[in-house]
């Protein structure tokens, strides 16, 4: 759901930037729908892709590795609460975007939340 001055994150482990990059590759159908693995497992049926981040590293991150650097990432990093970032090596962050959604993993992904930022 599109929301302005608020960012949504998932984060998540992979194998390779590969297997990653797969995971949320856009698709056309042939009636010009889009649709990737994310946006299927979270039941999203539009990004807008100006408003999204990703970000993978092959080595296990840290709160640092995996959200310094992203967009207005000082105004919401110290909100998002005590996660054990030894388990992941990759972010979506979706701005504009209040992820209100029932599915919060997938196996490869899990959505820690919506944050406001400026």
């Amino acid at each position: 759901m599109q929301r302005e001055n608020i960012v949504s994150l998932w984060l998540g482990h992979f194998t390779s930037q590969s297997s990653f990059s797969s995971y949320i590759k856009e698709v056309y159908s042939d009636f010009g729908n889009v649709s990737s693995i994310f946006m299927e497992s979270f039941h999203i049926q539009f990004i807008d892709n100006q408003f999204q981040e990703t970000y993978y590293t092959s080595k296990v991150g840290s709160k640092e590795e995996l959200l310094v650097g992203l967009s207005y990432d000082e105004s919401y990093i110290d909100s998002i609460e005590i996660v054990d970032w030894s388990l992941y090596n990759s972010v979506i962050a979706l701005y504009n975007f209040k992820y209100t959604g029932h599915v919060k993993s997938d196996g490869n992904m899990q959505f820690i939340g919506f944050y406001p930022y400026q």
